[in-house]
């Protein structure tokens, strides 16, 4: 078996059904492995500006967290994974992370 590691690839966090990572810039990636067919890719920092998401966690209850250093400060987010439609496309909706602190 082989096994390989991509520098780039950062907050890697399991929780059946769902896998999230980022690593893509400002941006999480949502999966739900029900449905192969769709990745949700969610924002959470602007274009241009310094954010680095350094960690992420899926809790029992399905809440996603997420935690970045933008502008020096760190900063908790979090999503309900249950509230995402995935087998429905979400180009038209905006999925907002929730600035805990």
């Amino acid at each position: 078996m082989m096994s390989y590691k991509f520098g780039s690839i950062s907050a890697f966090s399991t929780c059946w059904p769902y896998i999230s990572f980022s690593g893509l810039g400002p941006y999480m990636l949502i999966s739900n492995v029900y449905n192969k067919y769709h990745l949700h890719r969610i924002q959470i920092g602007e274009e241009g500006k310094s954010c680095k998401i350094f960690n992420s966690f899926i809790s029992d209850t399905k809440d996603l967290f997420v935690m970045t250093l933008k502008d020096g400060k760190y900063m908790m987010y979090t999503l309900d994974l249950d509230n995402l439609n995935f087998f429905k496309d979400q180009s038209e909706n905006h999925i907002e992370f929730e600035l805990l602190f």
